[in-house]
């Protein structure tokens, strides 16, 4: 990740750790009898900063004691006139981020009860919230929790976001309740907090929820809080949602692509599936230069054997990143103009519940939104692969292998596999020299039939350096830095089996190893 994403972004989220000084302009340590500490970051207060602090303040007394740790991340007007509100037992902590994750994690380290309550500027404790938290804290036994929420609605824009928030709710449940965690109100013992890691920082938004699957994975018990409220301010105009959205999805992608199996087991699905086609475009622009330095060479066999695979794609990959960040932003822009034309000829009463059109078109923007958020991922993690060495031993299953011509993931006796087409290939990070591949394409069933022919780099390897064994393809190979490897083979047709299937089958692949010849104990044998 590049440490500016772009002067946008970079005024809204820094993902660096605070490089300005951090004061603690409250630094006695709370009293005995606190239970737990509120943090509450002030960016993003929606105008409810001292609203949000005096809701809490109000609830506090000599039987409710609580400590309250307030992050001003450049708020510094707002912070001013809270300060005087605050108690010798909490602090305000100015710092130089924006990051909510790491405000966060600002905020526990200067915590000192035993609970931590994560909440917003823009939520305010309804009555008798802090009394009845600290009921469940005497009674109940549990790790985490997530609280009950309720909703205020200045605007109509705010409305429909509440409508759809209520109707998504139960879908979003049926994952389990770690899905449920949010920020709005995420109650959590000290200690498990640091067990479980605290909140990755470089996931921004999406941090919350990483850490709900972490707690989960970990054995720990979330429960439900729905006694315990807090009133939410809702989203009032597109450009709250546009940064909600894009810098969730924003961390939402590097944890699918650093954490693609623990992601999958969570969400359901592969990572192939979420990420899209951004792999696949990546590579075929790598391709297609490596086809024309080719060609330029006057290889015009391996040039063209390079090129095959990504015919298809090459259309969609000719524009760059920052022609698909404009098209996605087009698309953005469009999805916002239909929701405020909705918007506009809704009529609204005192029980008018949003119509489907209008709520679908609500839906449309903030996936609008979040696809930029992909996009710019992809743009940034597109240029750091340029940067990263390559190895000389590296082992990976398909799905998460840089390849083109591949289709989506299935599963073959509990094992994740991907069918390709009859024309493949995918990019090894390799060091120049000499490696072993063992390619494992058990599900692919009798290789012979298919007659596959194996390239690097364009160039055929010889059939004397190719071998098969227990449905695992042993290549000898000589490459240099990032070579590519592709095949052409004859195809399967389910289709002419009976089956519904209307694809054209190249080999299925597991995974794939690559060693250093010098280090690997079993040698391809040349044919005499």
């Amino acid at each position: 990740m590049r440490a500016t994403l772009t002067k946008e972004y970079a005024r809204t989220v820094n993902a660096a750790a605070p490089s300005g000084p951090m004061t603690l302009d409250n630094s006695s340590p709370p009293t005995a009898a606190a239970r737990f500490t509120v943090v509450i970051p002030l960016y993003d207060d929606r105008g409810q900063g001292e609203r949000a602090v005096d809701a809490w303040l109000q609830q506090r007394s000599s039987a409710t004691r609580f400590q309250i740790v307030i992050l001003d991340a450049g708020q510094r007007e707002l912070a001013d006139r809270i300060r005087p509100r605050l108690e010798a037992d909490d602090s305000l902590i100015r710092c130089a981020t924006r990051n909510e994750a790491a405000l966060y994690n600002l905020g526990a380290a200067a915590a000192t009860a035993p609970w931590l309550l994560f909440t917003e500027s823009h939520v305010l404790p309804e009555s008798g919230s802090v009394a009845a938290l600290l009921q469940q804290l005497r009674d109940g036994k549990f790790d985490a929790a997530t609280l009950g929420t309720s909703h205020i609605c200045r605007s109509r824009f705010a409305q429909v976001d509440a409508h759809l928030y209520a109707a998504e709710t139960p879908q979003v449940r049926r994952l389990g309740l770690w899905r449920c965690v949010g920020l709005r109100g995420l109650l959590i013992n000290r200690q498990v907090f640091d067990d479980v890691g605290q909140f990755t920082e470089s996931y921004y938004r999406f941090a919350e929820t990483v850490l709900a699957i972490h707690l989960v994975d970990r054995g720990y018990q979330l429960v439900e809080l729905p006694q315990v409220r807090l009133a939410h301010v809702d989203t009032d105009n597109a450009r709250e949602l546009l940064r909600a959205m894009f810098v969730g999805q924003l961390g939402c992608s590097r944890f699918w692509d650093e954490h693609p199996q623990l992601a999958g087991r969570y969400f359901g699905g592969a990572a192939a599936e979420h990420c899209g086609h951004w792999k696949s475009l990546r590579l075929t622009r790598r391709l297609a230069a490596r086809a024309v330095g080719l060609a330029a060479q006057r290889q015009l066999a391996a040039a063209a054997q390079v090129a095959r695979p990504v015919m298809r794609d090459l259309p969609a990959a000719v524009a760059s990143w920052h022609g698909i960040e404009l098209w996605t932003k087009t698309q953005a822009l469009l999805a916002t103009c239909r929701f405020y034309l909705g918007l506009a000829k809704w009529r609204v009463t005192r029980t008018s519940v949003p119509p489907p059109p209008l709520l679908t078109a609500y839906q449309q923007m903030r996936a609008s939104f979040a696809r930029l958020g992909a996009a710019r991922y992809a743009a940034d993690r597109d240029q750091c692969r340029q940067r990263v060495e390559p190895v000389s031993n590296w082992s990976c299953s398909a799905e998460e292998a840089d390849v083109v011509g591949f289709y989506q993931s299935e599963t073959w006796c509990g094992e994740k596999y991907r069918w390709s087409q009859p024309s493949a290939a995918l990019s090894l990070p390799l060091a120049a020299g000499r490696y072993q591949l063992q390619l494992d394409i058990r599900p692919t069933g009798l290789l012979s039939a298919r007659r596959p022919r194996f390239f690097v780099d364009g160039r055929p390897v010889p059939s004397g350096d190719v071998c098969e064994a227990d449905g695992r393809v042993y290549l000898n190979i000589k490459c240099g830095n990032w070579p590519c490897l592709s095949w052409r083979c004859r195809p399967f047709l389910p289709r002419k089996q009976g089956l519904p299937d209307r694809r054209r089958l190249g080999l299925a692949l597991i995974s794939i190893h690559a060693s250093d010849q010098a280090s690997s104990a079993n040698h391809v044998r040349r044919a005499a």
